[in-house]
């Protein structure tokens, strides 16, 4: 078995657009975020794609299978590592389609998929690095021991590693077509690095441009480099108790004549309960609005809507299970 333990983390949410090549944009996240292990989850629906079986027997793949219609994504996963010091994305999907016969389920490693509208949650594992070797009891290229040597310094950085004959005629069928797909996205990870950070961009000291293992040495630096101390946090604050809506009447204060204090020193009534109206009766109270409306059911069960800060509330009296509030018009303001 092999394992690693991944303690630092990032989230990565958005959507695909119509048209585009899948493992192209997710190519382009990579390479734009330096992730160099991490994880895939997906769904929308595809224009078409091209899917792919692995015979165990051969261990060869065998010729891709490829569907020009409507595809609903029911599950996407998949993960990006590295192979040959170059990003790599390896898909598996779980598809359907309307046939005559009904809807049929299609499944399998995902060759190519063009994007219909799909959105997708990439995991990137910045501590962790995912290599990629052909492994020769299942003829597949996978997860290994990472042996890359660290770049420090002005040392020069790792060239891209030529496949041997024999690997190229045994080798998975997306590493022909991710070429000329890695040199676009690495040009449009070099544009943008020019865009956002022109002061701190070093120039890369090989042909070949950013390599993958410059993105390993980085993440590992950054590893072994201390963490800074988090500030410490604030002190906790209580959450402010509000108080009671049925409280004594206050004491007079003859200098509080502003509105806000006329009316917050007065009980507040609450939807189902009830206002002593002199023309409307004895009323429940069932909405209260925050512009100050409150909709009252009169005794006759006929609905009126009035403005409670035009009448001043008094305090409650009790009948039964009730709470009745007498209210009369409220007096001019003192200047």
């Amino acid at each position: 078995m092999f394992a690693k333990e991944s303690k630092r983390v990032r989230h990565f949410v958005g959507r695909c657009e119509r048209g585009e090549d899948l493992h192209a944009a997710l190519l382009a996240l990579a390479v734009e975020n330096g992730i160099q292990a991490g994880w895939v989850r997906g769904l929308g629906a595809l224009e078409g794609a091209e899917l792919r079986e692995y015979d165990q027997d051969s261990q060869r793949y065998r010729a891709p299978v490829r569907f020009d219609t409507a595809l609903e994504v029911l599950s996407l996963t998949g993960n990006i590592s590295s192979r040959g010091d170059q990003p790599f994305v390896h898909l598996h999907v779980t598809l359907s389609r309307e046939t005559d016969n009904g809807i049929q389920l299609l499944g399998g490693h995902l060759e190519r998929g063009r994007v219909f509208a799909l959105e997708f949650h990439v995991e990137s594992f910045d501590d962790v690095a995912l290599v990629r070797e052909r492994d020769p009891a299942t003829g597949l290229h996978l997860f290994v021991e990472s042996t890359r040597a660290v770049q420090r310094g002005g040392a020069p950085a790792a060239t891209v590693r030529e496949p041997h004959a024999a690997e190229q005629r045994g080798a998975h069928p997306e590493s022909s077509k991710a070429e000329p797909i890695i040199e676009r996205v690495r040009e449009r990870a070099q544009r943008v690095a020019e865009v956002v950070e022109p002061a701190s961009r070093v120039a890369p000291s090989s042909a070949a441009g950013v390599t993958w293992a410059m993105v390993a040495s980085a993440s590992e630096e950054a590893q072994q480099a201390p963490l800074p101390s988090r500030p410490a946090r604030p002190a906790r604050r209580e959450p402010e108790v509000k108080t009671p809506a049925h409280r004594p009447p206050p004491l007079h204060d003859p200098a509080a004549t502003d509105a806000h204090t006329v009316l917050f020193d007065e009980p507040i009534p609450e939807v189902g309960e009830y206002l002593d109206h002199r023309q409307f009766g004895v009323c429940k109270i069932e909405r209260m609005d925050d512009d100050g409306g409150v909709l009252l059911r009169m005794p006759d069960k006929r609905k009126k809507l009035i403005k409670l800060d035009v009448l001043q509330v008094q305090e409650p009296r009790i009948e039964g299970n009730r709470i009745i509030y007498p209210v009369r018009p409220r007096g001019p303001r003192k200047a």
